[in-house]
């Protein structure tokens, strides 16, 4: 319906970044999807179909793990349809937001069902760029091997997101109080400087090798997730 859409295009264009915003139009699809399979309309709902629908998400089996998806997930995808509809109040298209005293799964802020790797997985992972680096002989590849060693061996170092790693610039590596760091967009769109450590020696050997035309990566390009080679 025109309503909502005009609701929904106006609360997606209120997040700035574009990764918000993909992830944000996936979540909110998922709620659109629910209640037209229920037949009912996007702004007749109350907090007993939002309940249904978290319900519904616990059942969901994540494809990455083979088990039900975890409570945080099901937290995000509410807030996203709280967010949603809490946009859609300030614009009047209705009275309530029917996520407001809903009883939310109870997340752990210092718990995190994300796997890390192991010492051992982390050199596996260094030492197969490292092989990429040394086996290719065009220039063209040359230099894209040591960008994805670079990157690779920059989020091992710091923990840096691979959107925050692969959108930066050359001209964000810059010095801190004498370190070498990469100045990253972090989210809500704040900037910080990840200190590079031993990742400033795959770093400058990259930049050393100079980043001919053509090749992503160049000064005021940034690194897309698009153009890692798997290893």
């Amino acid at each position: 319906p025109p309503l909502v859409e005009r609701i929904r295009s106006g609360w997606l264009l209120r997040c700035k970044s574009p990764h918000t915003r993909e992830a944000y139009t996936r979540d909110i699809g998922r709620w659109f999807q629910f209640l037209a399979g229920k037949g009912m309309d996007v702004f007749e709902v109350n907090s007993d179909h939002v309940t249904a629908y978290m319900r519904v998400c616990e059942q969901e089996i994540d494809p990455r793990t083979g088990r039900p998806i975890s409570p945080p997930t099901i937290g995000r995808r509410v807030a996203v349809v709280s967010s949603f509809y809490k946009h859609a109040k300030r614009r009047r298209a209705i009275h309530d937001n029917p996520c407001e005293e809903l009883d939310r799964p109870e997340v752990d802020p210092d718990h995190s069902e994300t796997v890390g790797m192991t010492g051992d997985e982390a050199q596996r992972l260094i030492a197969a760029a490292e092989h990429r680096v040394s086996e290719v002989t065009l220039r063209r590849s040359k230099v894209a091997a040591e960008r994805d060693a670079a990157m690779v061996v920059i989020m091992l170092c710091t923990g840096g997101r691979v959107s925050e790693v692969t959108g930066a610039l050359i001209e964000d590596l810059g010095y801190d109080r004498g370190h070498r760091v990469l100045f990253v967009k972090r989210k809500g769109g704040k900037r910080q400087a990840l200190p590079l450590g031993v990742a400033a020696r795959v770093v400058a050997r990259y930049v050393a090798e100079g980043v001919p035309v053509g090749v992503e990566g160049k000064s005021g390009a940034p690194l897309r997730p698009a153009t890692f080679t798997p290893l």
